[in-house]
């Protein structure tokens, strides 16, 4: 006998010799043979697997998008004070949070910096007499602070996951 598809009841059946032979409707069994042509079933395993691709897709997409919104970078380089005519530089280790959706650096000074350009390589900010630039492809940070003395900023940064 062919078999016109498969379920989990295991329906086989000859769709010519039940009707050849007048008698009754076949039983519920039989009809899902019927109504599943050879290969639909393997079509509906495929369009599922497809469905769940996309689904895939969809939701590894937003977490990129949630993770581009917030970049958390752990930075270590020198933090150089000129003051007069002296000079004096200290190695330092700091985190800095860079947060897109409210255009903010976090992390260099008492106050949230306000991100004032970005492009694919570059972050620029500034807040009050500071002012820097992040290198995205780099991750050299260069900021600098005037007051009544000059402080600048020289750091490397990587990204960096939060501890807690």
């Amino acid at each position: 006998m062919p078999q016109f598809g498969t379920s989990s009841l295991d329906c086989r059946c000859d769709s010519r010799q039940s009707r050849r032979s007048g008698s009754a409707p076949p039983p519920p069994a039989v009809v899902c043979c019927l109504a599943a042509p050879a290969g639909v079933s393997a079509m509906l395993r495929s369009c599922s697997r497809v469905i769940a691709l996309i689904a895939m897709v969809v939701a590894l997409s937003m977490t990129t998008q949630a993770a581009d919104e917030t970049l958390t970078l752990a930075c270590q380089g020198t933090k150089t004070s000129r003051v007069g005519a002296a000079t004096s530089s200290e190695v330092i280790n700091i985190g800095i949070i860079v947060d897109f959706q409210k255009k903010t650096v976090v992390g260099l000074s008492d106050n949230a910096l306000t991100i004032v350009g970005s492009t694919e390589t570059t972050i620029s900010f500034v807040g009050g007499t500071m002012k820097g630039t992040l290198d995205r492809v780099t991750g050299t940070l260069d900021a600098t602070l005037i007051r009544s003395d000059l402080r600048s900023w020289n750091l490397k940064c990587r990204p960096a996951q939060r501890m807690f």
